[in-house]
């Protein structure tokens, strides 16, 4: 063992006789073993243990639990046996509340559909058998009075509208999906009239305001007991209802099903709604006013929904190597994270189990907005189209991972909130997309000025987006506004200038156009109007500036009074662009007010107002000419003045004399040569 390749050969030696001494030590008949070493005749001892480990290192690692991607049936993945960040204490919160009726907003992915169908494992007097050993190892178990007068003793109904799709009419869709919902359901024993009368209700598309009352009321005339009433993805029918202009007659049929359900019924024992927003429940008529609403800052429930820092810890050790936890934690930290409960952080369980699989299969997977792929922002860039230009201004801020000032709403009908900026902000901050970070009093001065809506203290607040998933998810809704596909056609559009591409910069504005709210680009005042079309123009470009921040910058009116130009836009290295934006009143006056603003630039630039890189990157004068929702542009290079012509040339010669002559750095001419040339 003195030598190296007297070990090597050692080492070579005990990996080919460890599998037969495996099954004699594993099986308990030695402690341990004595081996001859052929080459230095010496007795080494091996620990039991040690061979152990060693013979079983990838048995070990194909033994370790499935993730549960996919999954969200409690049942399922217990009988799967995949791994589980166990939330069975969610059921004890839920059953020793004083709720009647509650409300638990959280932002999709957050596994709300897993911890409804755990409770509803748990109550279920039908499945008692079935679900009796699937919490045998988990917290709640040790809660043997809570089990004894719970588990297993109630009816449960339960609804999702993970499903539902609205057609022509929301009204007939409704109908049809309860009808879908009822013929599911395994309900017997009660009356046959009422069953008719619940089947005649729905074939006749009359409102279904009752259904959810009927049916609670056959699950506890059957089992002699008031039923749990579990309804998960509750406001999915308000979203896609809205989508279509529909959204009031939506409001009218869920504010009566949910009133009905959770009001005054003696059916029902207590009922728990589940949601990515609060908006049904705060538009929704009186009728829902006995729904306690706890969502993501109320002091109960923080821990049940998402991946907390311990639950997220624990599942990296279990996964990963020492070696790789470390950098594996620190992205999911910066993606996924940046929820705050009880001071500490909380996770998007979705992103993490995704990342954390990815990074299974292959060490280097670079992080990836998994959630904000998942997720629609329709409606808010419907609403955001009309509330231009305010909550742009402040949207630009957010997808750049900054802090705005709003006034919060806790709870706006989802056809109002292009009515303000502030209402589209909280409906971000309802859904998760954005996290409430300081009240007012951290609220600088010069933001309040911005804003002079947070002088109402009460309600001032600051929102920015929770980790870098979420900035790229405002960058997206950025985009969305703009009616452009990828962030990345932005950088497209101010590169076509550059190249002086007239045709991929009218088709993208004009794209871009379009997809804004006619009504807010009419107006009898052509001041106001180009002043409008200048804000569409400026935020579009501001876009480019997602990927390429310390490459391309863009300034508003650029220059001094009387002498500046609309927007200056600066490629590093490549180009500056001086633009000219103009408003045509008809078709017809797209020439005039082009060279209307040819003359402008060219007396912005006598003046002064062209930089002195000019000599280094190309000058670009770029004209907008917009009517109602068409954009026509002219782009020129600008010709550079007779001395620095001169001066360029002299730069050239004198760089092609640094090239191929190779002079003496003791040249002082050339050592003085800017390393640009």
């Amino acid at each position: 063992t003195q030598s190296t390749w007297g070990l090597e050969i050692f080492q070579v030696v005990m990996k080919i006789i460890h599998t037969r001494l495996f099954n004699s030590v594993s099986n308990g008949l030695t402690r341990s073993c004595d081996l001859m070493c052929p080459i230095t005749t010496k007795m080494m001892k091996f620990e039991t243990m040690g061979i152990r480990s060693y013979a079983n290192a990838k048995d070990q690692e194909a033994s370790k639990k499935t993730l549960p991607l996919g999954i969200d049936d409690f049942r399922k993945l217990r009988r799967k046996n995949c791994y589980y960040a166990d939330k069975s204490l969610f059921i004890k919160e839920v059953l020793t509340s004083s709720y009647e009726a509650l409300l638990l907003p959280r932002p999709r992915r957050f596994n709300k559909s897993m911890n409804i169908s755990m409770l509803a494992a748990y109550l279920s007097v039908t499945d008692k058998e079935k679900n009796q050993n699937l919490f045998d190892d988990l917290l709640i178990s040790r809660d043997e009075e809570l089990k004894k007068k719970y588990q297993g003793q109630y009816p449960v109904v339960k609804l999702t509208f993970s499903g539902f799709a609205c057609g022509k009419s929301v009204t007939q869709s409704m109908c049809h999906y309860f009808q879908l919902i009822y013929n599911k359901l395994p309900i017997k024993g009660s009356t046959k009239k009422t069953i008719r009368n619940v089947q005649k209700m729905l074939k006749e598309n009359i409102l279904p305001t009752d259904v959810i009352f009927l049916l609670t009321e056959f699950a506890a005339e059957k089992h002699k007991k008031a039923a749990y009433l579990l309804i998960d993805e509750y406001d999915k029918p308000a979203y896609m209802a809205n989508a279509k202009g529909q959204y009031k007659e939506a409001q009218e049929i869920l504010a009566g099903i949910y009133g009905a359900a959770s009001k005054s019924n003696s059916s029902v024992e207590q009922a728990i709604y589940t949601g990515i927003s609060r908006c049904v429940r705060d538009a929704g008529s009186s009728g829902m006013n006995n729904i306690t609403v706890c969502d993501l800052y109320f002091p109960q429930f923080q821990e049940s929904f998402g991946f907390t820092q311990k639950e997220v810890n624990a599942l990296v050790d279990y996964y990963f190597e020492t070696e790789n936890r470390k950098n594996v934690l620190e992205e999911l930290k910066e993606w996924y994270g940046g929820y705050k409960i009880k001071n500490e952080a909380l996770y998007s369980t979705w992103s993490v189990l995704q990342h954390v699989n990815a990074k299974l299969k292959s060490l280097q997977e670079e992080p990836r907005s998994y959630w904000v792929d998942s997720i629609s922002y329709k409606h808010i860039a419907v609403a955001a189209r009309k509330a231009l230009p305010e909550f742009q201004k402040r949207l630009l801020k957010l997808s750049k991972n900054e802090a705005v000032p709003f006034v919060y709403h806790e709870g706006v009908a989802l056809d109002s909130l292009w009515k303000s900026a502030d209402s589209l902000i909280s409906e971000l901050v309802n859904r998760g997309d954005l996290v409430i970070t300081n009240t007012l009093s951290d609220v600088k001065s010069s933001q309040q000025r911005e804003h002079p809506l947070l002088e109402k203290e009460s309600k001032g607040k600051l929102a920015h987006p929770p980790n870098r998933e979420l900035t790229i998810g405002m960058q997206k809704l950025y985009s969305y506004i703009h009616g452009i596909e990828s962030v990345e056609e932005f950088d497209q559009f101010v590169r076509a200038i550059t190249c002086l591409d007239v045709e991929t910069c009218e088709k993208s504005m004009n794209k871009c156009l379009r997809s804004m709210a006619k009504k807010t680009l009419t107006t009898d005042n052509k001041t106001r109007v180009e002043y409008r079309y200048h804000n569409i123009l400026f935020s579009f470009l501001m876009g480019s500036t997602f990927n390429s921040p310390n490459t391309i910058s863009v300034i508003d009116e650029f220059g001094v009074a009387g002498k500046r130009c609309d927007i200056q836009v600066t490629v590093k290295d490549v180009a500056v662009i001086y633009i000219e934006i103009k408003y045509a009143d008809s078709e017809s006056n797209f020439a005039k007010l082009i060279q209307e603003a040819e003359e402008q630039l060219k007396k912005f630039h006598s003046h002064g107002g062209m930089q002195h890189e000019l000599q280094e990157v190309k000058g670009i004068d770029a004209i907008f000419v917009f009517h109602s929702d068409q954009c026509r542009c002219k782009f020129f290079a600008i010709p550079l003045p007779d001395a620095e012509k001169k001066q360029f040339s002299i730069y050239l010669q004198l760089n092609f004399c640094l090239l191929y002559t190779s002079p003496s750095p003791r040249d002082a001419t050339l050592s003085r040569m800017p390393s640009s040339a």
